[in-house]
């Protein structure tokens, strides 16, 4: 069969409107930095370690099966395990799982011995934990199959680590920056009765400063991989220099152990959850994105293993892209043609699906698919094109809270 379009033309009729102004270097709105150029505190606040027993966990086992059809017309991808929770509705956005210009002639068929199916979405509200799997049809308006694919819905108890401590770290890039998904996600694991759980970092959101009870990250608006291994600016704004190097004899070296000793009294985090790639591939084109895309895993792989050689019994989660608002008039609000809608969805899509190609059956990184699960439309603004609303940032918190459900013991 033919493939519906052409490489140009797989996720869109992308523009080729060439910005008047300076290009753009990330996925940070024009004229509106997230850096409010806060001066970083040195203080850091004293920690009661928790009531609990010490953290315990685990990578969940990976399971055999075909979540990517390497032969779709419509490049349908999935994860190989998406996360839930007991009383908790999990829900797969199908629009999202496809590279398509017009993805609403497309028909989902779910073939799972449990959920429902609507026109937008598959979702389920499990309530006993197990493996649920599942395959994915699709099919195009002439009832032909353009893909097939499985995942599997891996349902942890809610209450499941309620009697753990655990340290988590989240770095990343603005999604994660201003710490409102850290806030939902520590609130949300309190509600659920698990009160030994600390979010750490160097800031509490856009730079404020540290204090005890408040969720921390190691975040920054604009941030890319290479930056958190490379980004050695002048100046003290809390957000100009990657507080995992330090400079010897004129040269950055990592200095992870330097950072576990300022902000975890010298201890590893027992979970690191990374967001980053957004501003990686903002303002990749047709013919820069496979190099744009090379580049930052690069840089992943760099820092990756640098971590886990300063945490080498930290479990690592890498949560997969978030596709951005649907809506186009968001993105020409924001970036008046630097990054056309339909060449980000592409970007966004790509990357997923080398990531998933690349980390999908590695053991020591666990990957929390982000993608599968946002509404692309109601939770995001009417005039912001990558940042989630308030209902947006809570459900990828939720999306984490379900992932360490599953990880911990």
């Amino acid at each position: 069969m033919k493939r519906f379009f052409t490489s140009l033309l797989i996720c869109g009729l992308i523009s080729a409107v060439s910005a008047q102004n300076k290009p753009l270097a990330n996925a940070e709105i024009p004229g509106k930095p997230s850096d409010p150029n806060r001066k970083l505190t040195d203080t850091v606040p004293v920690w009661k370690k928790g009531t609990g027993k010490d953290f315990a966990g685990a990578y969940p086992e990976i399971p055999a099966v075909k979540n990517i059809d390497e032969a779709s017309t419509v490049q349908l991808t999935l994860p190989k395990i998406i996360f839930g929770m007991t009383g908790t509705p999990t829900k797969i956005y199908f629009r999202n799982l496809v590279c398509t210009y017009d993805k609403s002639i497309l028909q989902f068929h779910v073939d799972s011995n449990v959920g429902k199916t609507s026109k937008l979405f598959w979702e389920f509200t499990p309530q006993k934990p197990g493996d649920y799997p599942l395959s994915i049809t699709v099919k195009d308006t002439k009832g032909r199959t353009v893909g097939t694919a499985d995942t599997v819905l891996k349902v942890a108890p809610a209450t499941k680590g309620n009697d753990r401590n655990a340290v988590i770290m989240i770095i990343g890039d603005s999604i994660m920056g201003g710490a409102h998904i850290a806030d939902h996600l520590q609130a949300g694991l309190q509600k659920r009765g698990n009160n030994n759980i600390r979010l750490m970092g160097s800031h509490s959101g856009g730079g404020k400063p540290l204090a005890v009870g408040k969720a921390a990250v190691e975040a920054y608006g604009g941030w890319t991989w290479g930056a958190f291994i490379s980004l050695w600016r002048p100046g003290d704004g809390y957000n100009k220099r990657t507080k995992f190097m330090k400079k010897e004899n004129g040269k950055l070296v990592f200095a992870i152990q330097d950072y576990l000793n300022k902000y975890n009294a010298g201890k590893a985090p027992d979970v690191v959850i990374i967001y980053l790639g957004c501003n990686d591939i903002a303002t990749a084109k047709m013919n820069t994105i496979e190099r744009l895309i090379t580049t930052s895993f690069t840089n992943r792989k760099i820092l990756l293993k640098e971590l886990q050689k300063a945490m080498p019994d930290t479990i690592f989660g890498l949560a997969l892209l978030a596709p951005a608002n649907q809506r186009e008039s968001a993105f020409e609000s924001n970036y008046k043609g630097m990054i056309p809608a339909q060449q980000y969805h592409y970007n966004q899509f790509t990357y997923v699906r080398r990531t998933l190609q690349e980390f999908q059956n590695v053991k020591n990184v666990s990957l929390i698919p982000f993608y599968v699960s946002v509404d692309d439309l109601a939770e995001y603004p009417v005039n912001n094109a990558v940042h989630p609303n308030d209902a947006g940032r809570k459900n990828l918190a939720l999306q984490l809270e379900m992932w360490f459900k599953n990880i911990v013991k």
